[in-house]
């Protein structure tokens, strides 16, 4: 269990601390905060009981239009101050001694005119575009420029910068120009989101996330992991259980993991999921079960 993590959002939280971490899980991956006090507590703490922290952009929240930054964003002055901002909380955290920080990609999401946005959950409605928005050439200019940056940070700060993916548009999917990317910048990793991606592959007739999920194994070193149903319009981060079957609609845990876990990397697994919503012996069931098909 020295790959597991838990996520601590929104502020310090002993009694999630108490409840969900154990002894022996790698660490903590925290956002979201009030302010740097509850940080502070959170490193000590972590420093006083030897366990990793990482940081979910934001992790200290802000009086910004956007929840996370717009590295893509079509006009270059809001990706500067996206970028200003971000390079602020590597350094912090840097310094802070997190093994990671991390953010979406891309944001603005491009989505596909195949995504059913019924259910997909947006803070606003200037956090979308459609991808046929956004000029291919000037896309591939920007994501370059972006990889180029995020490399430079990591190099300067001696921290890992992680990019999860957020809905992923066809011109992701339709060649490989996001693993050419992580290719030549590799610095800079993937962070995969099972539960998003069974979300999508549920909303979108045109996205295969099995697929998508081999071709980002290579470079992934860190997987969000959390349950839905998007038959039974269960889009909440919900625990991944042994009852809950790829059959009736859930996610197929096993095969993002055999996936994964075959590119060889040294994979952490965040349990990103609302453990309020289970019991005690349900959360021991949650981690036993993917302990133990890490361990086939």
């Amino acid at each position: 269990m020295n790959r597991f993590m838990v996520s601590m959002y929104g502020g310090f939280n002993s009694a999630k601390l108490k409840r969900d971490f154990r002894k022996g899980f790698y660490g903590i991956e925290a956002g979201g905060f009030p302010d740097t006090i509850q940080a502070e507590i959170l490193f000590n703490v972590a420093q006083e009981e030897g366990f990793a922290i990482g940081v979910h952009y934001p992790f200290i929240r802000k009086n910004s239009t956007y929840r996370d930054p717009f590295l893509i964003h079509p006009d270059v002055h809001e990706r500067n101050k996206a970028f200003d901002e971000f390079e602020a909380e590597t350094e912090y955290a840097a310094k802070k001694g997190a093994k990671y920080i991390l953010t979406h990609l891309p944001k603005p999401v491009l989505v596909s005119r195949s995504l059913d946005l019924t259910n997909w959950r947006f803070s606003g409605e200037e956090e979308w575009m459609y991808e046929d928005a956004y000029p291919v050439a000037l896309l591939k200019e920007v994501l370059e420029e972006v990889f180029e940056r995020l490399e430079g940070m990591a190099k300067a700060y001696g921290i890992g910068i992680l990019l999860e993916q957020d809905a992923i548009p066809t011109v992701f999917t339709a060649n490989d120009l996001l693993p050419r990317l992580f290719e030549k910048y590799g610095k800079v990793k993937a962070c995969l989101d099972i539960g998003r991606l069974h979300f999508q592959s549920g909303a979108d007739e045109a996205f295969n996330s099995l697929q998508f999920a081999e071709k980002m194994a290579p470079f992934t070193q860190h997987v969000h992991l959390w349950d839905c149903n998007p038959s039974l319009n269960i889009s909440g981060h919900h625990p991944v259980l042994p009852h809950l079957r790829p059959e009736d609609g859930w996610v197929d845990v096993a095969a993002y993991l055999d996936i994964i876990f075959k590119a060889g990397n040294d994979i952490t697994i965040l349990f990103e999921h609302r453990s309020d919503l289970i019991s005690d012996e349900q959360l021991e069931e949650c981690y036993n079960m993917i302990y133990s098909l890490l361990n086939r």
